[in-house]
């Protein structure tokens, strides 16, 4: 966050896919960090990275939503699929 607003007001998901590749595959990193606050936007970088087989730390900023919605938003919650979650780690 930025000011109030996201830090990357015009995401671009093949951008993000790109930069995670670039990440993984150039710099050879093993794992990643995915922090903010769009549970649609960290989900998606989350499985770019672990399409590209690195663990995944999620940090959700969870300002302003209810204990059910930070809930799904989880690497756990009723949203992610089983597969998915075994590479993600939460943390704060």
């Amino acid at each position: 966050m930025v000011a109030g607003r996201p830090s990357r007001p015009d995401f671009d998901p093949d951008r993000a896919r790109e930069e995670i590749r670039t990440i993984a595959r150039e710099l050879r990193c093993s794992a990643v960090r995915v922090q903010g606050q769009d549970p649609a936007r960290l989900r998606l970088a989350a499985e770019f990275a672990l399409d590209e087989g690195m663990t995944v730390y999620f940090s959700p900023l969870k300002h302003d939503v209810t204990t059910s919605e930070a809930l799904t938003t989880t690497p756990r919650g009723p949203s992610w699929p089983r597969s998915s979650a075994a590479g993600v780690r939460s943390c704060s």
